[in-house]
Protein backbone atom coordinates (compact mmCIF):
# COMPACT_ATOMS: atom_id res chain seq x y z
CA UNK A 1 0.00 0.00 0.00
CA UNK A 2 2.41 2.60 1.42
CA UNK A 3 6.65 1.91 1.18
CA UNK A 4 9.11 4.53 2.86
CA UNK A 5 12.83 3.60 1.22
CA UNK A 6 15.93 4.68 2.59
CA UNK A 7 16.18 7.51 0.20
CA UNK A 8 12.89 9.08 3.31
CA UNK A 9 14.04 9.21 5.81
CA UNK A 10 11.46 10.66 8.25
CA UNK A 11 10.05 12.73 9.53
CA UNK A 12 7.17 11.30 6.94
CA UNK A 13 3.39 10.98 7.70
CA UNK A 14 0.84 8.38 6.24
CA UNK A 15 -2.80 9.33 8.04
CA UNK A 16 -6.58 8.68 7.37
CA UNK A 17 -6.19 5.67 4.76
CA UNK A 18 -7.78 2.76 3.82
CA UNK A 19 -5.91 -0.23 2.69
CA UNK A 20 -7.21 -3.31 1.99
CA UNK A 21 -5.33 -7.17 -0.11
CA UNK A 22 -1.76 -6.70 0.37
CA UNK A 23 -0.21 -9.91 -0.32
CA UNK A 24 -3.51 -11.76 1.07
CA UNK A 25 -3.85 -15.69 0.76
CA UNK A 26 -6.82 -16.88 -0.93
CA UNK A 27 -7.98 -20.95 -1.05
CA UNK A 28 -5.22 -22.52 0.72
CA UNK A 29 -2.14 -20.79 -1.18
CA UNK A 30 0.68 -19.51 0.79
CA UNK A 31 2.66 -16.83 -1.18
CA UNK A 32 6.57 -17.04 -1.29
CA UNK A 33 7.31 -13.09 -0.92
CA UNK A 34 8.00 -11.46 2.34
CA UNK A 35 6.49 -8.05 1.44
CA UNK A 36 3.47 -7.15 1.05
CA UNK A 37 2.47 -4.73 3.67
CA UNK A 38 -0.28 -2.28 3.89
CA UNK A 39 2.05 0.27 5.41
CA UNK A 40 6.38 -0.74 5.43
CA UNK A 41 8.60 1.69 6.64
CA UNK A 42 12.64 0.65 5.64
CA UNK A 43 15.80 2.04 7.26
CA UNK A 44 14.35 5.61 8.39
CA UNK A 45 13.27 7.60 11.74
CA UNK A 46 10.10 9.10 12.97
CA UNK A 47 8.06 8.04 10.71
CA UNK A 48 4.05 8.35 11.94
CA UNK A 49 1.57 6.32 10.90
CA UNK A 50 -1.90 7.07 12.23
CA UNK A 51 -5.41 6.99 11.83
CA UNK A 52 -5.25 4.36 9.39
CA UNK A 53 -7.57 1.19 8.41
CA UNK A 54 -5.95 -1.98 7.63
CA UNK A 55 -7.76 -5.04 6.26
CA UNK A 56 -7.16 -8.47 4.87
CA UNK A 57 -3.74 -8.23 4.43
CA UNK A 58 -1.07 -11.22 4.70
CA UNK A 59 2.32 -10.19 6.28
CA UNK A 60 2.29 -7.67 8.80
CA UNK A 61 0.21 -5.15 8.04
CA UNK A 62 2.27 -2.01 9.47
CA UNK A 63 6.07 -2.61 9.52
CA UNK A 64 8.53 -0.86 10.76
CA UNK A 65 12.09 -2.54 9.03
CA UNK A 66 15.78 -1.63 9.39
CA UNK A 67 18.79 -3.43 7.39
CA UNK A 68 22.58 -3.65 8.14
CA UNK A 69 23.52 -0.12 9.65
CA UNK A 70 20.60 1.63 9.09
CA UNK A 71 17.97 2.52 12.08
CA UNK A 72 14.15 3.16 12.44
CA UNK A 73 14.32 5.20 15.45
CA UNK A 74 11.57 7.08 17.20
CA UNK A 75 8.60 6.11 14.89
CA UNK A 76 4.97 6.85 16.12
CA UNK A 77 2.39 4.30 15.25
CA UNK A 78 -1.23 5.39 16.92
CA UNK A 79 -4.66 5.22 16.07
CA UNK A 80 -4.83 2.63 13.45
CA UNK A 81 -7.14 -0.38 12.88
CA UNK A 82 -6.55 -4.01 11.32
CA UNK A 83 -8.76 -6.22 10.77
CA UNK A 84 -8.69 -9.59 9.58
CA UNK A 85 -5.10 -10.09 8.83
CA UNK A 86 -4.61 -13.72 7.76
CA UNK A 87 -4.45 -16.57 11.06
CA UNK A 88 -4.73 -19.66 9.03
CA UNK A 89 -2.10 -22.03 11.20
CA UNK A 90 0.01 -23.18 8.30
CA UNK A 91 1.47 -19.71 7.74
CA UNK A 92 5.11 -18.35 8.68
CA UNK A 93 4.23 -17.02 12.37
CA UNK A 94 5.67 -13.70 10.41
CA UNK A 95 2.27 -13.77 8.73
CA UNK A 96 -1.03 -11.65 9.48
CA UNK A 97 0.43 -9.45 12.30
CA UNK A 98 -0.78 -6.75 12.85
CA UNK A 99 2.17 -4.03 13.59
CA UNK A 100 5.79 -6.04 13.47
CA UNK A 101 9.40 -4.82 13.96
CA UNK A 102 12.12 -6.14 12.48
CA UNK A 103 15.88 -5.65 12.63
CA UNK A 104 18.77 -6.92 11.38
CA UNK A 105 21.10 -5.00 13.69
CA UNK A 106 20.93 -4.72 17.54
CA UNK A 107 19.58 -1.15 18.65
CA UNK A 108 18.83 -0.12 15.41
CA UNK A 109 14.84 0.41 16.53
CA UNK A 110 14.66 1.92 19.56
CA UNK A 111 12.14 4.61 20.82
CA UNK A 112 9.19 4.14 19.25
CA UNK A 113 5.34 4.64 20.13
CA UNK A 114 2.64 2.54 19.56
CA UNK A 115 -0.37 3.25 21.13
CA UNK A 116 -4.61 3.78 20.94
CA UNK A 117 -4.53 0.90 18.00
CA UNK A 118 -7.11 -1.71 17.08
CA UNK A 119 -6.00 -5.68 15.79
CA UNK A 120 -8.76 -7.63 15.25
CA UNK A 121 -8.60 -11.23 13.56
CA UNK A 122 -5.21 -11.68 12.82
CA UNK A 123 -2.80 -14.17 13.36
CA UNK A 124 -0.82 -11.91 16.12
CA UNK A 125 -1.74 -8.08 17.36
CA UNK A 126 2.13 -7.01 17.86
CA UNK A 127 5.61 -9.07 17.46
CA UNK A 128 9.38 -8.24 17.52
CA UNK A 129 10.66 -10.27 15.24
CA UNK A 130 14.65 -9.91 16.28
CA UNK A 131 17.26 -7.89 17.59
CA UNK A 132 17.60 -6.25 20.28
CA UNK A 133 15.31 -2.86 20.15
CA UNK A 134 15.44 -1.10 23.25
CA UNK A 135 13.04 1.71 24.96
CA UNK A 136 9.78 1.03 22.69
CA UNK A 137 6.10 1.71 24.85
CA UNK A 138 3.20 0.07 23.94
CA UNK A 139 0.25 1.61 25.68
CA UNK A 140 -3.60 1.35 25.27
CA UNK A 141 -3.73 -1.10 22.28
CA UNK A 142 -6.70 -3.15 22.30
CA UNK A 143 -6.19 -6.99 20.70
CA UNK A 144 -9.36 -8.77 19.45
CA UNK A 145 -9.64 -12.27 18.45
CA UNK A 146 -6.56 -12.87 17.59
CA UNK A 147 -4.01 -16.21 17.84
CA UNK A 148 -1.89 -14.51 19.70
CA UNK A 149 -1.52 -11.23 21.21
CA UNK A 150 2.49 -9.98 22.09
CA UNK A 151 5.00 -11.86 20.54
CA UNK A 152 8.77 -10.95 21.44
CA UNK A 153 12.12 -12.47 19.98
CA UNK A 154 14.18 -9.78 21.92
CA UNK A 155 13.30 -6.99 23.71
CA UNK A 156 15.15 -4.50 26.00
CA UNK A 157 13.44 -2.12 28.79
CA UNK A 158 9.95 -2.30 27.00
CA UNK A 159 7.05 -0.82 28.79
CA UNK A 160 3.63 -2.52 27.83
CA UNK A 161 0.60 -0.83 30.01
CA UNK A 162 -3.28 -0.19 29.93
CA UNK A 163 -2.98 -2.78 26.87
CA UNK A 164 -6.56 -5.04 26.58
CA UNK A 165 -6.12 -8.64 24.67
CA UNK A 166 -9.45 -10.52 24.86
CA UNK A 167 -10.56 -13.60 23.07
CA UNK A 168 -7.34 -14.44 22.06
CA UNK A 169 -6.80 -18.39 20.52
CA UNK A 170 -2.95 -19.29 20.85
CA UNK A 171 -1.17 -17.25 23.71
CA UNK A 172 -2.02 -13.95 24.91
CA UNK A 173 2.11 -13.84 25.71
CA UNK A 174 4.86 -14.99 23.90
CA UNK A 175 8.31 -14.76 24.37
CA UNK A 176 10.39 -16.75 22.47
CA UNK A 177 13.75 -17.66 23.73
CA UNK A 178 16.25 -16.88 26.23
CA UNK A 179 17.59 -14.16 24.27
CA UNK A 180 14.05 -12.04 25.11
CA UNK A 181 15.64 -9.04 26.66
CA UNK A 182 15.63 -7.45 30.23
CA UNK A 183 14.22 -5.01 32.11
CA UNK A 184 10.57 -5.12 30.65
CA UNK A 185 7.76 -4.22 32.23
CA UNK A 186 4.15 -4.83 31.61
CA UNK A 187 1.61 -3.47 33.90
CA UNK A 188 -2.33 -2.29 34.16
CA UNK A 189 -3.43 -4.74 31.22
CA UNK A 190 -6.32 -6.61 31.01
CA UNK A 191 -6.48 -10.36 29.53
CA UNK A 192 -9.46 -12.42 29.18
CA UNK A 193 -9.68 -15.03 29.33
CA UNK A 194 -6.89 -17.02 31.02
CA UNK A 195 -5.76 -19.58 28.48
CA UNK A 196 -4.45 -22.88 29.99
CA UNK A 197 -1.20 -22.80 28.41
CA UNK A 198 -1.57 -19.56 26.83
CA UNK A 199 1.78 -17.86 28.37
CA UNK A 200 5.43 -18.38 27.76
CA UNK A 201 8.33 -17.14 28.91
CA UNK A 202 12.06 -17.77 27.61
CA UNK A 203 10.74 -21.10 25.70
CA UNK A 204 8.83 -22.10 28.96
CA UNK A 205 4.85 -22.38 28.42
CA UNK A 206 3.05 -21.34 31.66
CA UNK A 207 -0.05 -23.12 33.00
CA UNK A 208 -2.13 -19.38 33.35
CA UNK A 209 -1.82 -15.61 34.05
CA UNK A 210 -0.63 -16.66 37.94
CA UNK A 211 2.22 -18.67 36.51
CA UNK A 212 3.20 -15.90 34.42
CA UNK A 213 2.96 -13.43 37.11
CA UNK A 214 5.44 -15.54 39.31
CA UNK A 215 7.78 -16.87 36.93
CA UNK A 216 8.38 -13.10 34.68
CA UNK A 217 7.90 -11.16 37.73
CA UNK A 218 5.34 -8.90 35.30
CA UNK A 219 2.12 -7.75 35.54
CA UNK A 220 1.76 -7.10 38.81
CA UNK A 221 -1.00 -4.51 38.72
CA UNK A 222 -3.27 -6.65 35.55
CA UNK A 223 -6.27 -8.44 35.67
CA UNK A 224 -7.47 -11.51 34.21
CA UNK A 225 -11.39 -10.30 33.66
CA UNK A 226 -14.49 -9.89 30.83
CA UNK A 227 -13.61 -6.20 29.15
CA UNK A 228 -17.53 -6.13 28.66
CA UNK A 229 -16.54 -4.57 25.05
CA UNK A 230 -20.10 -2.90 23.48
CA UNK A 231 -20.25 -4.47 20.27
CA UNK A 232 -16.70 -6.09 18.88
CA UNK A 233 -18.40 -7.93 16.29
CA UNK A 234 -19.33 -4.35 14.61
CA UNK A 235 -16.01 -3.30 15.11
CA UNK A 236 -17.06 -1.48 18.56
CA UNK A 237 -14.68 -1.34 20.50
CA UNK A 238 -15.38 1.09 23.70
CA UNK A 239 -16.26 -0.10 27.09
CA UNK A 240 -19.61 -0.77 28.68
CA UNK A 241 -19.98 1.50 31.92
CA UNK A 242 -19.23 -1.30 34.25
CA UNK A 243 -15.91 -2.40 32.40
CA UNK A 244 -13.10 -3.49 34.63
CA UNK A 245 -11.28 -1.67 32.03
CA UNK A 246 -12.48 2.12 33.17
CA UNK A 247 -10.24 3.74 34.85
CA UNK A 248 -8.08 0.94 35.26
CA UNK A 249 -4.90 2.23 33.26
CA UNK A 250 -1.85 3.80 34.79
CA UNK A 251 -0.33 6.88 34.66
CA UNK A 252 2.07 7.39 31.54
CA UNK A 253 4.35 9.66 33.72
CA UNK A 254 4.87 12.16 36.52
CA UNK A 255 5.41 16.11 36.77
CA UNK A 256 8.63 16.32 38.16
CA UNK A 257 8.69 20.23 38.22
CA UNK A 258 8.07 22.22 41.52
CA UNK A 259 4.33 22.56 41.95
CA UNK A 260 3.16 25.75 39.93
CA UNK A 261 1.58 26.90 36.79
CA UNK A 262 2.47 28.55 33.06
CA UNK A 263 2.98 26.83 29.48
CA UNK A 264 6.17 24.72 30.19
CA UNK A 265 6.77 21.69 32.92
CA UNK A 266 9.78 18.74 32.93
CA UNK A 267 8.12 15.24 33.15
CA UNK A 268 9.66 11.94 34.19
CA UNK A 269 9.22 10.37 30.93
CA UNK A 270 8.38 12.10 27.87
CA UNK A 271 8.87 9.38 25.23
CA UNK A 272 5.34 8.27 26.03
CA UNK A 273 4.00 11.50 23.89
CA UNK A 274 4.53 12.96 20.43
CA UNK A 275 4.73 16.82 19.47
CA UNK A 276 4.00 16.29 15.63
CA UNK A 277 7.60 16.45 14.38
CA UNK A 278 7.24 19.62 12.72
CA UNK A 279 5.23 18.21 9.98
CA UNK A 280 3.06 20.68 8.29
CA UNK A 281 -0.70 20.55 9.92
CA UNK A 282 0.64 17.83 12.23
CA UNK A 283 -0.13 18.70 15.94
CA UNK A 284 0.81 17.59 19.18
CA UNK A 285 -1.01 15.46 21.10
CA UNK A 286 -3.61 16.38 23.70
CA UNK A 287 -2.68 15.70 26.96
CA UNK A 288 -4.57 15.90 30.94
CA UNK A 289 -3.31 15.83 34.24
CA UNK A 290 -4.36 13.96 37.44
CA UNK A 291 -6.26 17.36 38.57
CA UNK A 292 -7.92 17.41 35.14
CA UNK A 293 -5.88 20.23 33.27
CA UNK A 294 -5.96 20.28 29.80
CA UNK A 295 -3.51 21.09 27.04
CA UNK A 296 -2.07 20.70 23.18
CA UNK A 297 1.76 19.72 23.04
CA UNK A 298 3.71 21.60 20.92
CA UNK A 299 7.06 21.14 21.75
CA UNK A 300 9.16 18.29 23.53
CA UNK A 301 12.51 19.33 24.43
CA UNK A 302 14.00 15.66 26.78
CA UNK A 303 12.04 15.69 29.57
CA UNK A 304 10.70 18.94 29.05
CA UNK A 305 6.88 19.67 27.82
CA UNK A 306 5.54 22.70 26.24
CA UNK A 307 1.55 23.42 25.97
CA UNK A 308 -0.20 25.90 24.09
CA UNK A 309 -1.74 27.44 26.81
CA UNK A 310 -1.05 27.93 30.77
CA UNK A 311 -1.89 25.13 32.81
CA UNK A 312 -1.49 24.60 37.09
CA UNK A 313 0.03 21.20 38.14
CA UNK A 314 1.20 19.88 41.36
CA UNK A 315 4.46 18.14 41.85
CA UNK A 316 4.27 14.68 41.49
CA UNK A 317 1.05 14.29 39.62
CA UNK A 318 0.27 11.93 37.09
CA UNK A 319 -0.17 12.86 33.20
CA UNK A 320 -1.80 10.84 30.46
CA UNK A 321 -3.27 11.06 26.92
CA UNK A 322 -6.50 12.87 27.37
CA UNK A 323 -8.81 10.62 29.27
CA UNK A 324 -12.15 10.32 30.27
CA UNK A 325 -13.13 9.67 34.08
CA UNK A 326 -11.05 9.64 36.94
CA UNK A 327 -8.08 8.39 35.51
CA UNK A 328 -7.17 6.65 32.18
CA UNK A 329 -8.45 3.66 30.92
CA UNK A 330 -7.52 0.63 30.11
CA UNK A 331 -7.88 -0.41 25.96
CA UNK A 332 -7.96 1.77 22.50
CA UNK A 333 -11.05 3.24 23.85
CA UNK A 334 -12.51 5.11 26.42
Amino acid sequence: GIYWTEYNKGPNLAANNTISYCNYVVGGSQYNNNDGHAIGMQNGDRFVVRDNTVSYTNMPAILIWAGPGQTGKDCVIKGNVVLAGNKKTYLKSYYGIGIGWHSTDDNALSGSKLYGNIIKKSHGGFKLFSSHSPGAKVFNNTIYDCREGFRFKKADNWILKNNLVANTHDYQIFQENSLVGTDNMFSNNLYYPDIPKGWKYRDVILSDFNDWQFTAKQDEHSIVADPLLNSPAADDFTLKPKSPAVDAGAWLTTITSSSGSGTSFRVDDSSYFYDGYDISGESGEIIKTQSGQTATIIEISGNLITVNKPIRWTLGEGLALNYKGASPDIGAKE
